[in-house]
């Protein structure tokens, strides 16, 4: 029986629109589906730190800390 590595899941809506203003730029909002948290952003930095809140970078995880999933199939 072989076994793979879960990783969390996260799924993040983003919406993107142009403010009518006098100087037109672009804002967005981003939602967390799992948490039903959500923020507006202005530019792509605060989009990725809002992400940045629920993802760990892989190569700071450690596998053998990570739960084991085995496979039905194989």
């Amino acid at each position: 029986m072989s076994s793979h590595i879960s990783q969390p899941q996260n799924t993040f809506v983003v919406r993107f629109w142009w403010e009518l203003q006098e100087d037109r730029h672009w804002r967005g909002r981003i939602e967390h589906l799992q948490s039903d948290t959500g923020t507006t952003f202005d530019d792509a930095g605060q989009l990725l730190a809002f992400i940045q809140r629920f993802v760990t970078p892989l190569e700071s995880q450690n596998p053998k800390t990570l739960p084991q999933v085995s496979n039905p199939s194989g």
